[in-house]
């Protein structure tokens, strides 16, 4: 089943029974059903190397008896509906799978999308939880990751959530740093950053933005 249609005056979308693609000829995405309807391929129109691809959810958490688990979809078929130049793209009551397959009772997630015509998404992310446990589901983390091509180097930037909110956060510069090379390595561990992004190119430039 091919489903193609231009949800926006400068957006493009095909949605099949596995995967939805957006594209504005800045930008190629795709949400795959394998991946839970998290992105499962992101490039650049006209290139053939993918800075980001993923054939697994990029999402997973650790269960106290049951090990790794991840959101799983049995079925793909995610709300799609325009607004203004853009679209949102709504997946509800994701279940949570482990390795076996076998579906974690309780636990559920949604995402919603929403897509722009500049090539910006942001995603929303809802967890919910049916059980009266506490604690049974730890150490989620979230794994994305960008291969650059042989040819290609980075920069990157991180902000960081402040420990409190006072006054103080004008002046403060320590939150965030820019201009990273791929030599710089930083850890964060059990702490959430709002904002990581990739800038990358070839002979010094830095005209992709992740």
């Amino acid at each position: 089943m091919r489903d193609q249609k231009t949800m926006s005056s400068r957006l493009k979308v095909e949605q099949t029974d596995k995967t939805l693609r957006v594209e504005n000829g800045l930008v190629h995405y795709e949400l795959s059903r394998e991946t839970a309807g998290l992105p499962s391929l992101i490039r650049f129109p006209g290139e053939r190397h993918a800075p980001f691809s993923a054939t697994a959810p990029i999402l997973s958490a650790r269960h106290v008896t049951r090990g790794v688990v991840r959101p799983c979809l049995r079925q793909f078929s995610p709300d799609v509906a325009g607004f203004e130049d853009g679209i949102r793209v709504s997946f509800h009551d994701i279940p949570w799978a482990d390795a076996c397959g076998r579906p974690l009772e309780g636990y559920r997630l949604s995402l919603q999308y929403e897509m722009h015509p500049d090539g910006s998404v942001f995603v929303i992310t809802d967890f919910f939880t049916e059980t009266l446990t506490p604690g049974r589901l730890r150490e989620f983390v979230l794994a994305p990751v960008l291969a650059l091509a042989p040819e290609e180097e980075a920069n990157w930037a991180y902000w960081r959530l402040p420990d409190q909110i006072t006054a103080k956060l004008i002046q403060d510069l320590n939150r965030f740093e820019r201009n990273l090379t791929q030599r710089d390595e930083r850890r964060f561990d059990s702490t959430i950053l709002p904002f990581v992004s990739f800038d990358f190119g070839t002979d010094g430039r830095r005209d992709r933005h992740l």
